[in-house]
């Protein structure tokens, strides 16, 4: 059986809000990566060490190993993970779920939806609190894709404001 690369739902087609989840293996594989970066880090931080022993080499060592662990320790929480993400755009907010914990930005709050080309983010702009940031990995979704959804839904929920949504791209402060 072959199935849609988006994993979205709405109650009726065409709709603009819908729900998106996670893409599980995608996140694996990018683990898996880190994971074969951490081993070429360590290699790497092992051998500066035994070539060149000088405090500079130890200190760069150092790093290396700090940095394998961070990958590593990313390794393991990536498997360890249970709980999928999941994206709904309702008409009344967006609203980010992983487990039990709920981030929720209603539509009335929302000041920007714009993409940080620096990080390959979508920003989520509050009128008041923090941005909520989303990283592009819903099954099928690219950063600009995964805009355009959030806009969409914006825009049908009717709480644009009256000067337009912002349509900025590049990087956001």
């Amino acid at each position: 059986m072959a199935t849609s690369p988006v994993s979205s739902s709405s109650s009726e087609p065409g709709s603009p809000f819908r729900t998106f989840e996670e893409d599980v293996g995608g996140g694996r594989a990018i683990a898996s990566l880190r994971l074969l970066g951490a081993v070429v880090v360590l290699a790497g931080g092992a051998w500066l060490v035994v070539s060149t022993p000088t405090p500079f080499a130890g200190g760069m060592a150092l790093l290396a190993l700090l940095v394998a662990l961070a990958w590593i320790g990313g390794y393991v929480r990536a498997r360890r993970r249970t709980a999928t993400l999941v994206l709904s755009l309702t008409p009344e907010a967006l609203e980010v779920t992983l487990g039990d914990r709920v981030d929720r930005a209603a539509w009335a709050d929302v000041a920007a939806v714009v993409v940080d080309e620096d990080r390959l983010v979508v920003k989520i702009e509050r009128r008041s609190g923090e941005p909520l940031v989303l990283d592009p990995l819903w099954r099928g979704l690219g950063v600009y894709d995964l805009e355009a959804a959030i806009r969409a839904a914006w825009v049908a929920s009717g709480a644009v404001p009256a000067d337009g949504p912002a349509r900025s791209r590049g990087a956001v402060p």
